[in-house]
């Protein structure tokens, strides 16, 4: 004998109704504190009725404080040191408009800034310079978006032991039996030259 299976079918929200459509937007507001031209953009994509989602907006409009999101966000990409050109990139990322973007950010002290990029910076070489070549840490600490002339100064301050890293490496890669062109390959993988590769084979 069958047994009886109850179907469970899942929620559909029909954004045609404005009602749905509004509290989809006072949602998706309060997770992402996103800009009211992402909000925007994000609601037509739901119902494509400009007109109802031009009600829902103004109806929300009190919702909206652009000003304080954007300040909030910039102390907090800020006391996680990110630079000005990653917070304005973000915030650019988030529709937010560049005019409000520029006045938030006059605030924040560029020397504080710096000297804890520096520090920051310091602290990834330290913690990489025995594991890594100095090529591999540069572009790691690239991804930070710091300036470029602070990380070049920063790094000239430094002495790298690149020689016996890829010494330590090719070592290791020996021993597995690989083929010379599978340890070439690997060697470039973490960002050796290809000069100082070339001198482990000549030797």
């Amino acid at each position: 004998m069958l047994k009886d299976y109850k179907i469970h079918m899942k929620y559909i929200p029909d954004y045609n109704d404005p009602k749905i459509l509004k509290n989809y937007a006072i949602w998706y507001y309060s997770k992402y504190f996103p800009s009211i031209n992402k909000l925007k953009s994000k609601l037509i994509r739901k119902n494509p009725d400009n007109k109802v989602v031009r009600v829902i907006l103004i109806e929300l409009n009190e919702l909206f404080k652009e000003n304080e999101i954007i300040s909030s966000q910039i102390r907090n990409y800020f006391y996680s040191w990110k630079s000005e050109k990653y917070i304005r990139q973000k915030l650019l990322l988030k529709w937010f408009e560049i005019e409000m973007i520029e006045k938030n950010l006059s605030w924040v002290d560029s020397s504080e800034l710096i000297e804890n990029q520096k520090k920051t910076i310091i602290n990834k070489i330290n913690s990489l310079k025995d594991k890594k070549s100095k090529q591999s840490i540069l572009r790691n600490i690239y991804t930070l978006w710091y300036d470029k002339n602070l990380i070049s100064e920063v790094f000239g301050e430094f002495l790298f032991d690149d020689e016996n890293l890829i010494n330590k490496e090719f070592e290791k890669l020996e021993k597995t039996d690989i083929p010379k062109e599978k340890i070439i390959q690997k060697l470039i993988s973490k960002w050796f030259r290809y000069d100082d590769i070339k001198k482990l084979f000549s030797n």
